[in-house]
């Protein structure tokens, strides 16, 4: 993937042309924009998977019905409630999953 956009990108490209502008970024990234893109395309999919399942875990939960019960919308539940409480499950997830995307980008 990473050398599809280079190559794709590496062409003389107009200045002012997305083209150009992505690669001046990636070099302003020390060539790690596309390795970045790539891993943000291949790995979102476990994540995903996590962060439904913990949402569909605490939506269950006595506080969440408690905000419900108090007239809270389903906005304010989900910023106040859901998403502070699933954080803490998916940081140490991906944290714990560094190193995998970093043996696969080695072989």
């Amino acid at each position: 993937m990473m050398a599809f956009f280079r190559s794709s990108f590496a062409r003389a490209a107009e200045p002012g042309t997305f083209k150009y502008m992505m690669n001046a970024l990636d070099t302003k990234f020390g060539g790690m924009l596309f390795i970045f893109i790539g891993i943000g395309i291949t790995s979102w999919e476990g994540m995903a998977r996590l962060a439904r399942g913990q949402v569909l875990s605490l939506r269950e939960k006595e506080f969440v019905e408690a905000a419900r019960s108090m007239g809270a919308n389903n906005v304010r539940i989900m910023f106040r409630h859901i998403l502070p409480n699933i954080l803490g499950p998916l940081i140490v997830a991906e944290t714990l999953a560094i190193p995998a995307i970093s043996t696969m980008r080695r072989s």
